[in-house]
């Protein structure tokens, strides 16, 4: 993800049964909900302006899409916080959990 650090992409299965928990458990801090498509256009697709390792992700984060589409439902991403950003991309499993995947991303 463009940020000016480096966090992991970490597997999540929240403990949340419902979308209004979910944005419950944020608390106070600003919440703004986007799509995947829009969270993952400028890495998940090749860019005249990516550098070499950009170019390389490209195909890892197709594959993250794909996997998330194939195996959640009713995707939502969430960033939540300002400048040190806390990024859930989250969906319902087949069990019912709500689960996915989320980072940190740092915007000054």
């Amino acid at each position: 993800m463009p940020s000016e650090s480096e966090y992991p992409v970490v597997p999540v299965v929240r403990e949340e049964r419902t979308w209004a928990a979910v944005r419950q458990s944020f608390g106070a801090a600003p919440v703004e909900e986007i799509a995947l498509e829009e969270l993952l256009a400028k890495i998940a697709f090749p860019q005249e302006w990516h550098d070499d390792l950009q170019r390389q992700n490209v195909p890892l984060f197709q594959a993250l899409m794909t996997t998330l589409q194939s195996n959640l439902t009713d995707i939502r991403v969430y960033r939540v916080g300002a400048i040190e950003i806390h990024v859930h991309v989250l969906g319902v499993a087949a069990d019912g959990a709500i689960a996915g995947v989320q980072t940190v991303v740092i915007e000054t």
